[in-house]
């Protein structure tokens, strides 16, 4: 444990129940590896001084090593977990003492108990986390047996309070931190994206208040009203959605779907828009698929973004097609893959604007064939929902002659039970 010592292996103690969430807890207050730092020096050193005792450590335990942050009368970086004592303290939620480490058959043979140091008493109390997870332990140690009063016990419970108290706040300020840098991207985004349709609305406002229009006027009016509420009403979805992936709070919703009616469905969303700009829209699936659990809500919303896209960046007389197979696992034959291309033959991306595609954008990205509005937030919701649902995606492109881009979703086959028919 100490620095030139030879470290042995030893047994390790007992996983904690739900190790998995607990390192993942540790993780996310960002503190392994990490440099000392004067405020949790000053706890250990507090420590020491209450409890009149030599040596003091902060350690956080990961899957491997533990890690100590602060350490007041010896020098320790990172310590196999195997050699660690505080591996024991993690598995419970209240003290931890031992009065004579070299008379333990778990320590005494430990080269900071058998050798120098010589090591004899150690007390640690867990660090908790709000969701109960000891992520490490405030200890105590010295060169001789002894035991602590109540006083002391107490003493060391408020200081890991403390530790937890700091952690817990400096999780907080990087969480808002974050969640301010987020709603500055989204504004600039909300900020570009929301003109074009607004100034539609606004158009469309003052041409009627002229005494003449007729029938057909009227209903052009109605139509550049209706899509440009249909791209606000896009915009704040995206929105939304950024904002629950953002912060882990979109789920992958599996249900029972009918691809071909999601095809469908696909098709009526998009045939105006295409219609307008005398694009083909096609949508077809070569074989029968059979109705799969798939997270049909966040299906439709990523081909909706790519098809959105698809007819923007593709000029009049153009071609947009989207297609579906299924293939089944061999290995499994209730599971497999769905894969749906979206294909078009329009203005293409540059190497550059590929590299860029799934990347946060502030400036609204690009420009249709028409001027159409740009939503900057369509692609990067893409990347996420694909996330979410562990779907893959891969886009190929080039300038001038088109884009086509494939989504692998992992699927199960929908198993009717004869008995229920």
């Amino acid at each position: 444990m100490a620095q030139g010592h030879a470290v042995p292996v030893t047994a390790r103690a007992p996983i904690p129940e739900f190790e998995e969430e607990r390192v993942s807890e540790l993780m996310s207050y960002d503190i392994v590896n990490t440099l000392p730092e004067d405020e949790f020096d000053a706890l250990t050193n507090l420590a020491s001084r209450l409890c009149d005792l030599p040596i003091s450590m902060i350690n956080f335990i990961s899957s491997e090593n533990q890690f100590t942050k602060s350490c007041t009368g010896i020098t320790i970086d990172i310590t196999p977990r195997s050699q660690s004592i505080c591996q024991y303290t993690i598995l419970k939620d209240e003290l931890f003492e031992i009065k004579d480490l070299s008379k333990d058959p778990r320590f005494q043979d430990m080269p900071y108990v058998k050798n120098e140091p010589k090591l004899r008493y150690y007390a640690g109390v867990p660090l908790l986390s709000d969701n109960g997870h000891a992520i490490g332990s405030l200890c105590i140690m010295d060169y001789q047996p002894r035991s602590l009063t109540e006083q002391n016990i107490k003493d060391l419970k408020l200081l890991a309070s403390e530790v937890m108290a700091r952690l817990k706040l400096r999780k907080r300020e990087k969480s808002l931190e974050q969640m301010n840098s987020f709603k500055n991207k989204l504004i600039k985004v909300v900020g570009h994206d929301i003109r074009s349709p607004l100034t539609g609305i606004m158009g469309a406002g003052e041409f009627l208040e002229e005494a003449d229009i007729n029938k057909e006027e009227l209903s052009e009016i109605a139509q550049i009203i209706q899509e440009s509420a249909g791209q606000i009403q896009y915009l704040i979805n995206d929105l939304l959605d950024v904002e629950l992936a953002e912060f882990g709070k979109l789920k992958h919703e599996p249900e029972p779907t009918d691809i071909s009616n999601v095809l469908e469905e696909i098709d009526r969303i998009f045939r105006f828009s295409a219609q307008s700009k005398n694009i083909s829209l096609k949508c077809s699936f070569k074989e029968e698929i059979p109705d799969l659990q798939i997270d049909r809500k966040k299906c439709i919303r990523v081909l909706s973004n790519i098809i959105t896209n698809a007819i923007k960046f593709t000029p009049r007389g153009g071609k947009v097609s989207i297609s579906c197979r299924f293939k089944a696992n061999k290995t499994a034959e209730e599971s497999g893959i769905v894969m749906t291309m979206v294909k078009d033959n329009g203005i293409g991306m540059s190497e550059e604007q590929l590299n860029q595609l799934f990347k946060e954008k502030s400036d609204g990205g690009r420009s249709g064939t028409e001027n159409e509005s740009s939503y900057g937030l369509g692609m990067l919701i893409v990347k996420k929902l694909c996330e979410i649902c562990g779907a893959s995606i891969s886009v190929e492109s080039e300038v001038d002659k088109g884009t086509t881009f494939r989504i692998k979703w992992p699927v199960k086959i929908v198993v009717n039970d004869p008995e229920m028919a």
